[in-house]
Formats: structure tokens, C-alpha cells, sequence
């Protein structure tokens, strides 16, 4: 029996800043990344009004601080889902080797998603408890 495991892209910490200010600007707020489960693209600002930890960040999926999401496995319809990259099943395609150690993380939204889409979980943050101002920063 064999089994095929995809290999996972690995950045150091710095190559992983660099990717991403390339990408979406030296703004980490405005950094976007795309759950492994869902698909859903989701920005650093968006976990921050959902009150999502700093650790939450690109390791899990937004939806787990929004009070309706769907299931990861199994459910239906579009995203937030409940995924967690600490689950049973930890499916985060980049590592990011921070200090010495592997963190799991969730991999770049397409490079077009930043200037195509304003902050699309708005309504959801707002849901979440965020304030109107919280919302409209940025």
C-alpha cells in the first residue's frame, strides 16, 4: 500500500513577510489568505473584527469566530467553515518556520483578490461584535 503525501511549500519567517508584502502591500491588515477547506479568502483585518487570537490568523478559518459557519467536512454551501489547522486532520498547505519551529498556515489568496474585493465579511464582523468603525477601518 502506498500513499502519496503533497509536499507542502515552506517559507522562513522573512521569506514569508516578503511574500506577502509583495503581494498585498507592507499592510498586514489588508494580507489575505484562502482556507485548504472552504476555499474562503479571508484578510488578516477580517480575523482581527471577528476577535479571532493572533494565532487564529491563516491557521484557522474565520468562521470559527463568526457565530454561523458551515461544517468544514461534510458541510454544504459557500465558506467561512470551522476548520481548524490544529484539527484531526491539520490540511494547511505552507509551513512558515518561525524561531526554529513548523507553523502550519493557510496558503496566499491570489495576488488580484486585495484590489478586486474591499472587505467582503463586513456584515459577518459587524454579527461578530465588531463596531461600525472597527468595520470601516482601512
Amino acid at each position: 500500500m502506498s500513499t502519496t503525501k503533497t509536499a507542502k511549500k515552506r517559507y522562513t519567517h522573512a521569506e514569508w513577510i516578503a511574500e506577502a508584502e509583495r503581494r498585498f502591500g507592507k499592510d498586514a491588515m489588508n494580507w489575505a489568505f484562502i482556507c485548504p477547506i472552504c476555499k474562503h479568502i479571508t484578510k488578516v483585518r477580517d480575523w482581527k473584527q471577528a476577535k479571532a487570537p493572533e494565532g487564529g490568523v491563516a491557521f484557522n478559518c474565520v468562521g470559527r469566530y463568526l457565530h454561523e459557519c458551515r461544517v468544514a467536512f461534510g458541510g454544504e454551501g459557500p465558506g467561512p467553515c470551522n476548520y481548524t489547522g490544529g484539527g484531526l486532520f491539520p490540511m494547511n498547505p505552507i509551513e512558515v518556520e518561525i524561531e526554529g519551529k513548523i507553523r502550519p498556515t493557510f496558503d496566499f489568496a491570489p495576488e488580484t483578490y486585495i484590489t478586486n474585493n474591499p472587505s467582503e465579511m463586513s456584515a459577518a464582523a459587524l454579527e461578530a461584535g465588531a463596531t461600525e468603525e472597527e468595520v470601516t477601518l482601512g
